[in-house]
């Protein structure tokens, strides 16, 4: 897992997992775009799937746009992916990841 921080006071998270059991097929990127814009259109989705570069599968890259699909019942991403319960578990990392940052921001000490 890798986080990347932005400065100039504003918090950007940018988190990526190793994703051995994903095939790929970005239909999760076309789902996201979708919920996001009312488009298929990989550009705009905050969710990306990278190729490693050992070619030993891929991973997942949850951008700061991702708004977890706040109004669903599920995330987008999560519906149409054919390792849905292995991205559920990621995007529960992301989400306590941020979390604990946004509380740190704010004052707090966030749930440890």
């Amino acid at each position: 897992m890798s986080m990347n921080l932005s400065v100039n006071n504003r918090e950007v998270t940018n988190m990526t997992f190793d994703f051995p059991d994903c095939g790929g097929c970005k239909t999760c990127e076309l789902a996201c775009s979708f919920h996001l814009i009312g488009e298929f259109n990989y550009k705009n989705s905050a969710i990306k799937i990278i190729e490693n570069k050992d070619k030993s599968g891929f991973s997942v890259d949850f951008l700061d746009k991702c708004d977890f699909c706040l109004n669903e019942d599920e995330p987008f991403c999560v519906q149409y992916c054919r390792e849905s319960e292995k991205l559920t578990e990621f995007l529960n990392k992301f989400t306590r990841c941020t979390k604990k940052k946004e509380d740190k921001l704010k004052g707090g000490l966030g749930d440890e």
